[in-house]
């Protein structure tokens, strides 16, 4: 799974580096990607059973909620 926004999202910290909540918020997004690369989702289904509140997009795109405009691609199956 391809990840993208991870731009954005790095912005955001650099910007608010030091502020009240940041590290925290790092440290949960980090986590966060760690379990996205490692998991083995075949379907949307199995997106959604992870993540309940993730949008299914056309071509194989997930939006994930709470993580601003953060979205992935699927290569291969659905």
């Amino acid at each position: 799974m391809i990840v993208i926004g991870t731009d954005v999202v790095e912005s955001y910290f650099a910007d608010h580096a030091g502020h009240k909540g940041t590290k925290s918020a790092r440290s949960q997004y980090e986590a966060w990607r760690e379990i996205v690369a490692r998991a083995e989702w075949r379907t949307p289904e199995e997106v959604k059973m992870s993540y309940p509140k993730a949008s299914i997009l056309k071509a194989g795109r997930v939006v994930f909620q709470g993580c601003s405009t953060l979205s992935t691609e699927r290569h291969g199956e659905y």
